[in-house]
């Protein structure tokens, strides 16, 4: 085969090698090589190659994907020869000014291994510039139905007297109870959706927020009216049956109805005497942000004391019922017997 043969096959493969990338001119690019400056693995050295093989041939010498001339490995290159070369590739992609020095101080890395350091910097910045403009999350709308079933719900679980506490046990009974019930809208793809199962949470959060403020008013309202002066309250206070009556309208609205029981009107009772003791403390009239945490911590201080025993917990329940008639309201112990001795949990309340 004649050496124009040769010239006319390699031109083909380069052609065919560089279709379809950027056409960019590499033929005035520097060896690639080590960085230091050393001669080049297969360079002329003394008529003899560095890694002491015989002098390279021109087929050897030509790389067809970056299109180096046949005598690009016959000298090593200077770190000027890669800054020149970072100015042809900018000028050739037509980089900014600021783009292109930024190319050149690449150019300038001493080794290799820097350069790879900074490429790789430079890939987590890429990353994390790719993470910020992602599009947010399409905001979940909560079915109406299922926003129905949460409202009416969110009523019946304060009321529950079974639940242990009144800040983070309703939201998750209400939310164990959505689950036993799919037909009401928490189906399983909008349980494993982590931004629709945010969005519920969030409203069950303010309709028990909106239950707790509600129930505070009354109790606090229950007092009568407070005085400035001498520091104390005046004026009719409510029986602890009309307070459970307004509690649970405030909760529920005008229109809930709910069979009243003895062990609603004692966690009544627990509400107001644990209120009763803060506004000792404060002597304003008013409670702290804390309320609720405490009548939490009374109830678990109760279960812990009686070891869970039903009937322990019973008598000391009795025995706050018993002391809030004699401070802010009578009622008379065959009306206590009247009612219902059976909690009504909200599994069975009706709706």
């Amino acid at each position: 085969m004649s050496h124009n043969e040769e010239d006319s096959s390699d031109d083909e493969f380069l052609h065919s090698s560089r279709a379809g990338t950027p056409d960019i001119d590499f033929s005035g690019g520097p060896t690639i090589g080590p960085l230091t400056g050393g001669p080049t693995m297969g360079s002329s050295v003394n008529g003899t190659t560095t890694d002491g093989s015989a002098t390279p041939t021109r087929e050897a010498n030509v790389d067809p994907q970056l299109g180096l001339t046949p005598g690009a490995v016959s000298s090593p290159a200077s770190p000027q020869d890669f800054v020149q070369f970072s100015l042809h590739i900018a000028r050739t992609l037509t980089l900014t000014a600021a783009e292109s020095e930024e190319l050149q101080r690449t150019a300038q890395l001493p080794t290799l291994n820097h350069f790879l350091i900074w490429l790789a910097g430079r890939m987590i910045r890429m990353e994390t510039k790719i993470d910020a403009v992602q599009p947010p999350d399409i905001q979940f709308i909560i079915p109406s139905g299922l926003s129905a079933k949460i409202e009416e719900k969110s009523v019946r679980v304060f009321l529950d007297t079974t639940i242990g506490g009144y800040k983070t046990r309703p939201k998750d009974k209400l939310i164990s109870l959505l689950k036993s019930n799919r037909s009401w809208g928490l189906t399983r793809q909008v349980e494993e959706s982590t931004n629709a199962m945010k969005t519920i949470g969030k409203k069950i959060n303010q309709r028990f927020t909106h239950h707790r403020n509600d129930a505070k008013d009354k109790i606090a309202a229950s007092f009568g009216s407070w005085d400035d002066d001498s520091k104390t309250f005046t004026g009719p206070s409510k029986n602890i049956y009309d307070l459970t009556k307004d509690v649970m309208t405030a909760v529920g609205g005008k229109s809930f109805s709910m069979e009243i029981t003895l062990p609603l009107v004692t966690r009544v009772a627990l509400m107001r005497y644990v209120y009763d003791r803060q506004l000792k403390k404060t002597l304003n009239g008013k409670v702290a942000s804390d309320f609720w945490d405490l009548v939490d911590t009374k109830l678990k201080k109760i279960r812990e004391e009686k070891g869970s025993d039903k009937a322990k917990i019973s008598e000391a329940f009795g025995k706050l019922l018993k002391a809030d008639r004699k401070t802010w309201g009578t009622i008379t112990a065959e009306e206590l017997q009247q009612l219902p001795l059976t909690a009504i949990t909200v599994d069975e309340m009706e709706g």
